[in-house]
């Protein structure tokens, strides 16, 4: 059964508004799927202690001549901090502020 017909037409055409910001029609399985697994992130984003974490941990190699290479090993060792953290996810989009 698909994710999407577990919700209620009128709540479906809702959420699809407001949260997916996509017309009913052309929200697929996957973003429903998403937009469910965004619930298992219960409680205010912490993004003060992300930006601590990031701005003690998180330095950039300026030996490498290479700009490319300085924002790709910049990058990799942003997200194994995140995934040391448990917070992976926060790269994988961007999370709403409120």
């Amino acid at each position: 059964m698909p994710v999407g017909a577990c919700v209620e037409d009128e709540r479906r055409q809702l959420i699809a508004l407001f949260d997916i910001c996509k017309p009913l029609d052309t929200i697929t399985e996957k973003d429903w799927i998403d937009y469910f697994w965004e619930g298992r992130i219960s409680g205010e984003l912490d993004f003060e202690k992300v930006k601590t974490i990031m701005s003690a941990k998180l330095k950039m190699d300026t030996q490498l001549a290479d700009a490319n290479s300085r924002v790709s090993k910049l990058a990799h060792n942003m997200y194994r901090i995140l995934e040391k953290e448990i917070m992976e996810w926060m790269v994988e989009g961007e999370p709403k502020k409120k």
